[in-house]
């Protein structure tokens, strides 16, 4: 962000004086500052976390994205920070960078096993929204002999063991089972 200044703190102590130079400097002081907003404006817009919906459609064309009619704006900033994500290399280290980005640092177990060539990635359920961009950016980046399994990472017995079943019957098994409960949350 561009510090404010008046452009007379700009002029040399003997020039001060002179009206002259005051007034022309005062007179630009307005143009100025409208610049200062707008660089401002645009240092914010060019970085992906704080741009405006504008910016993230300039985005999504860019990258050729289709957003979804129920997608909010930071889901929206997510696919773009995603797309900008898949051209690393490939390596166990970067997977798990990718996917604490995309999920969180504890939204996700992965499970590889390079000698079956086979990875399995479960996301947690508050990342739900995300599964398909993380099968996404995992069929670009991984290489194509290795065999991809997502799945959501249920509610299961260990998450529901604390509570009677007097207090559970007010839930449905899918409810269970699927969604983000208030106690865990």
């Amino acid at each position: 962000m561009l510090a404010k200044t008046t452009l007379t703190t700009y002029l040399p102590e003997h020039f001060t004086v002179i009206k002259d130079f005051s007034s022309l400097l005062n007179s630009c002081q307005g143009n100025v500052d409208t610049l200062t907003d707008l660089l401002d404006q645009y240092e914010k817009q060019m970085i992906v976390a704080s741009a405006n919906s504008e910016t993230i459609s300039v985005f999504e064309n860019l990258y050729s994205i289709s957003p979804k009619a129920t997608d909010n704006l930071d889901l929206r900033r997510f696919r773009i920070q995603n797309r900008m994500q898949e051209h690393s290399p490939f390596t166990e280290r970067h997977l798990h960078k990718h996917l604490s980005t995309l999920c969180g640092e504890n939204g996700y177990k992965l499970k590889s096993d390079f000698k079956n060539y086979a990875i399995d990635i479960y996301v947690d359920l508050p990342s739900r929204d995300k599964k398909d961009d993380v099968i996404l950016l995992l069929r670009r980046a991984l290489p194509c002999n290795l065999t991809l399994n997502v799945y959501l990472l249920y509610n299961q017995h260990l998450k529901l063991e604390t509570k009677t079943h007097s207090q559970l019957k007010a839930y449905t098994h899918h409810h269970l089972r699927e969604e983000i409960l208030q106690w865990q949350v």
